[in-house]
């Protein structure tokens, strides 16, 4: 009883700081007086503050990502084209086909090459023991088959005895064989070749493959890019940089931009300015993924596609159905409003068809 009765007077106290941090952390948020990525930490803990988020249609890695001009978005809210208005565009009946086409990486696989368009050589790997590579060579690229946001991908490189998979998770050496089936024992996996830039591309950005996100919709009754991202390996570290940059690219002229977001230079960075550089292949990878989008998803108001400059010409890796908007709306200069209308525009033409 003793030992109760003192602690509770503690507990209470620290129950009323709590709830007087939230509250201050709260209204520091609705009066745009602080960036949310600098306390992101103490943001995810309160459960006031993440309803907030819930109430104004934001997503956590939006507050984080709009940073101080987060209230700007939240005050002016439906003027906003975001994750939540993307998921509500999404038509409520769509074809099970179409959706798996773009959930499974195997199923995306098979559909591009029903309707010829180009894709990286595709092995599944089922689950537990006994993955074989098939006719791939090493050095591969491994992924889950249902998966987003690069869980799980892996490279492996060596040979057949001399193995080294490199993953998130750590690096880890042995043959081959035994790499396989410990990498996500319990999901299906698939292996494609590990690509690289185009030989144009790889003298600006090097040859670790560049990955291009590129958002398609219906425009005028025929489908067209909106919006095109890159996203460039700052360094040479092989199997896999450790820092990438996104700048947006005009799908028009093929000029980058400047990057989306500015951070310190690296050890292995490279020093060559970007700003203004003509990439290869830009037309072409716009006019694939929109093709894909006629042929593959009719039926979906937008879709965020990536690709692949490759040394033979424009690779589709996926779609995604629930794609990242604000990616595509952050400048150096804050979130492009004019983008966003472009994207509420073309939804809502396609979900009045």
């Amino acid at each position: 009883m003793i030992e109760a009765s003192t602690t509770r007077p503690v507990r209470e106290r620290s129950d009323a700081a709590r709830l007087r941090e939230e509250l201050r952390l709260l209204r520091a948020l609705v009066q745009g007086r602080f960036d949310p990525a600098v306390i992101w930490s103490r943001i995810r803990a309160y459960p006031r503050i993440r309803r907030a988020v819930i109430r104004d249609r934001l997503i956590p890695q939006e507050l984080r990502g709009l940073g101080a001009d987060a209230h700007r978005v939240v005050v002016d809210r439906d003027a906003w084209f975001l994750q939540a208005d993307l998921r509500a565009a999404r038509p409520m009946r769509l074809p099970q086909a179409q959706m798996l086409t773009l959930r499974s990486k195997a199923r995306f696989a098979l559909d591009c090459a029903a309707q010829g368009l180009t894709h990286p050589p595709t092995h599944v790997l089922p689950k537990g023991a006994g993955r074989t590579l098939g006719a791939l060579d090493l050095p591969v690229f491994l992924k889950p088959d249902i998966g987003h946001h690069a869980r799980g991908a892996a490279v492996l490189i060596g040979t057949g005895t001399a193995a080294t998979l490199t993953s998130a998770a750590g690096i880890f050496r042995g043959d081959v064989a035994t790499l396989l089936s410990r990498h996500l024992p319990g999901e299906q996996l698939i292996a494609q070749p590990l690509l690289s830039n185009a030989p144009a591309l790889a003298e600006i950005v090097g040859p670790v493959a560049a990955t291009f996100r590129v958002v398609t919709g219906r425009m005028g009754g025929q489908f067209g890019t909106l919006s095109m991202l890159a996203e460039l390996p700052l360094g040479e570290v092989l199997p896999l940089p450790q820092r990438w940059e996104v700048r947006r690219v005009n799908f028009e002229t093929g000029r980058l931009g400047s990057p989306m977001q500015a951070r310190p230079p690296g050890t292995n960075d490279r020093q060559v300015p970007l700003e203004g550089t003509v990439l290869p292949q830009i037309t072409q990878m716009a006019t694939l993924a929109a093709r894909a989008h006629d042929l593959l998803t009719p039926e979906l108001p937008l879709v965020g596609w990536d690709l692949v400059a490759g040394p033979d010409g424009p690779v589709l890796l996926e779609g995604n159905v629930d794609w990242a908007v604000l990616p595509h709306l952050l400048t150096s200069q804050g979130p492009d409003q004019e983008m966003s209308r472009r994207f509420a525009a073309v939804a809502a033409i396609l979900g009045s068809a």
